[in-house]
């Protein structure tokens, strides 16, 4: 994994081949930022097909909307399809024209997300957490997946099983972070990795 200036990372290798028209490559993922840090793009790169060749996912953010396009040996020049707008009460989802309703907790994490269907309310997902973040139960998910924002509703990236925050990526599975918090000096006592003061019951980090 590579990280830039602004200890985030750019670069994740995983230790896997793909074939490609150019030679063999890793599966990877790569991030672009803007000069103050925010996420502008990620692309994954990864196998498909029955031969397994390279695919690339690329995901775009831009001020709130998220494109997705999906380029394959097939069809290398996809065009990006705009997925959802986030709203404080949710988001749309723009490939099924419908808008979701987001149930939080007091800490931000999604719990219920359901849409209307005449003067029923649906439920289209529900997810339950350890305390850490870590999901232990989805029963119900009738999502097509596009939006990912969950624990504090904060995006999983499911290439790596951890949370984007904004200034560090979170790992549920640890409690930790991947990084030093750049303000390790405010809290002296705790570990520069320790996430919500080892207390997340109460206390979440907004941005990392």
């Amino acid at each position: 994994m590579k990280y830039n200036i602004f200890n985030l990372p750019s670069y994740v290798k995983f230790n896997e081949y793909i074939p490609s028209r150019g030679g063999a490559r890793y599966v990877n993922t790569t991030y672009l930022y803007r000069a103050d840090g925010t996420k502008l793009k990620k692309q994954y790169s990864y196998k498909d097909g029955p031969n397994l060749y390279l695919a690339t996912k690329i995901t775009e953010y831009i001020d709130g909307f998220q494109y997705e396009r999906n380029a394959t040996l097939a069809n290398p020049n996809a065009s990006s399809l705009l997925k959802f707008l986030p709203t404080s009460e949710g988001y749309y989802d723009f490939q099924n024209n419908t808008y979701i309703y987001n149930y939080v907790d007091h800490l931000g994490n999604t719990r219920i997300s359901f849409k209307r269907e005449g003067n029923i309310a649906v439920i289209v997902k529900i997810s339950d957490y350890y305390a850490f973040g870590l999901k232990h139960n989805t029963t119900i998910d009738s999502s097509d997946g596009n939006y990912k924002y969950e624990y504090n509703g904060k995006e999983i990236q499911e290439e790596l099983d951890m949370y984007d925050y904004g200034a560090r990526f979170y790992m549920p599975d640890l409690g930790r972070w991947g990084v030093v918090d750049p303000l390790a000096e405010v809290t002296p006592h705790l570990s520069p990795y320790h996430y919500g003061n080892n207390n997340p019951i109460m206390y979440n980090d907004p941005t990392g």
